[in-house]
């Protein structure tokens, strides 16, 4: 077997992040089989042929799990590129628009990690390494990666500190919790014929060369025949209107059509009320950055997402664990419950009375210190619980697995 390595040895505090597995869960985990499926035709078409290929010449001792982390990073550095030349996600004069070739690399990177997404499971079965470990480090790098997505194309779409922005987070946080949310209560994660993990990423992608090929103040004129209704306003409301409809049919399938026994025991009632803490958070973020006196989302718009979104990244992966496990998700977690409490205390107090900066700042710190937590202990509890590496796989057997069916 490869040499082992971990979160914890790579950051040094692996042993301050535990208690995520008993040992009942780690049972359950070890009979988890993953069910899904992507109707996309664009997927059929197109995507799932060119990752098989891709597959085909890479190396069989590179690990799914480095395959996955090649396609964050390129995103991340995007979100770099973005924090360095735009940080307030708008230019409002061609000078202050920064270098197009910026646009092209966010299409190429987006592009990039769609195909490493759908190589890593390629990867992982052709080497004999699927496991628990694979889909939860891929689902907890989706869950940052919708927060970074969604401000690159807010400000490629010149959306700045404006309403657009923060829409733009929910319609993607949104879509990704409720797929996973059906998951648990239907044991299998299916994409609709038109699903934003293929589709979605294609639409985003011709976004960006839009803007690479016309600048970002292109988005600010106004629809043809449409007086004050802006092309970045329409692609916000398409964007809305498609969110709503795959809302919908997540809400659908599960209460009519799921048969899962985590249903059968939970029942509607119960399992709608588990979307209730993510309601809540969203609606109390959404009540402070409108109600703000000063302003906290157009000084901050950045750091308002990331803090947000590192909250409901930290949700998303306790019910994805709770999904591999076969375990009663319990929904209402420790930051949560901070999180009302700071909203009890400022109605109570007035906003007037809080350093709304400061507790930005605080709210961040938070979300990332627990988060990081939670990602580098469940990694790290997995992998040991399963006996495997995070980055490395038994690259003898993954070299008899490809060249004996090569032979």
């Amino acid at each position: 077997m490869g040499n082992r390595f971990n979160l914890s040895g790579l950051f040094g505090f692996g042993e301050f992040c535990y208690g995520y597995l008993d040992e009942q869960r780690i049972q359950n985990m070890k009979h988890y089989k993953y069910s899904g499926e992507d109707r996309s035709f664009y997927y059929k078409f197109f995507l799932n042929p060119f990752a098989q290929k891709c597959v085909e010449h890479t190396p069989y001792w590179l690990a799914p799990n480095l395959i996955t982390m090649l396609g964050f990073v390129l995103e991340i550095f995007a979100t770099i590129l973005i924090i360095i030349y735009c940080p307030g996600l708008e230019a409002t004069t061609e000078s202050e628009e920064p270098p197009s070739w910026i646009w092209l690399y966010c299409a190429v990177a987006n592009f990039c990690y769609q195909t490493l997404d759908n190589m890593d499971g390629k990867q992982a079965r052709r080497t004999g390494s699927s496991s628990v470990l694979g889909l939860i480090f891929d689902h907890g790098c989706d869950c940052f990666n919708v927060v970074a997505q969604a401000l690159t194309v807010a400000c490629a779409v010149n959306s700045g500190s404006s309403w657009k922005t923060y829409t733009l987070y929910f319609v993607a946080a949104s879509t990704f919790y409720f797929n996973t949310w059906e998951e648990y209560y239907t044991g299998q994660l299916v994409l609709g014929e038109i699903n934003g993990p293929s589709d979605g990423q294609l639409c985003i992608q011709l976004a960006f060369l839009v803007t690479y090929f016309n600048g970002m103040s292109w988005w600010d004129e106004d629809m043809y025949l449409v007086d004050g209704f802006s092309r970045s306003t329409a692609v916000v409301c398409l964007s809305m209107v498609m969110c709503l409809l795959t809302l919908s049919r997540h809400l659908f399938n599960v209460v009519f059509k799921s048969k899962h026994h985590q249903f059968k025991k939970d029942g509607v009632c119960v399992a709608l009320t588990r979307l209730i803490p993510y309601l809540l958070v969203n609606g109390l973020f959404l009540l402070w950055v409108e109600g703000s006196k000063q302003d906290i989302f157009r000084l901050h718009p950045m750091l308002c997402i990331y803090t947000l979104g590192s909250l409901v990244a930290k949700m998303t992966v306790h019910i994805m664990l709770d999904h591999v496990t076969d375990t009663y998700h319990e929904p209402w977690r420790k930051s949560i419950a901070i999180v009302l409490i700071i909203a009890a205390h400022t109605v109570l107090t007035g906003i007037d009375a809080v350093d709304e900066e400061i507790m930005l700042f605080e709210f961040f710190a938070l979300s990332v210190v627990t988060t990081a937590h939670l990602i580098i202990g469940v990694c790290n509890e997995v992998s040991n619980s399963l006996e495997i590496s995070v980055f490395t796989i038994d690259t003898a057997k993954a070299k008899q697995l490809v060249f004996g069916k090569s032979k």
